[in-house]
């Protein structure tokens, strides 16, 4: 879990300094290393932040999709903290 929880930090590192292809491949890399691990939660909040990142470009179909996706997971999971954060982040597209 410690190199896709560095994977995902990279991601949202690259993401504040505006590097969005450098942080979409990091917050991939995450994704694939979660859901081998079966980190369902890990997997969801990189979904997130992918949605956060798109939300913050303006690309707001692109942004709900990964919302959505996270939102399945957290919902699977039964983790409210998670989806409330997601649920805020989707009204607010």
């Amino acid at each position: 879990a410690g190199e896709a929880t560095t994977l995902h930090n990279l991601g949202f590192t690259y993401a504040g300094m505006g590097h969005r292809e450098e942080s979409l491949g990091f917050y991939n890399q995450a994704i694939a290393l979660y859901q081998t691990l079966g980190d369902r939660a890990g997997e969801a909040t990189a979904l997130m932040n992918i949605g956060t990142l798109y939300a913050n470009l303006g690309a707001k179909p692109q942004a709900a999709r990964f919302f959505l996706q996270a939102q399945t997971l957290v919902q699977e999971l039964d983790f409210e903290p998670l989806a409330q954060k997601i649920q805020q982040a989707l009204d607010a597209l």
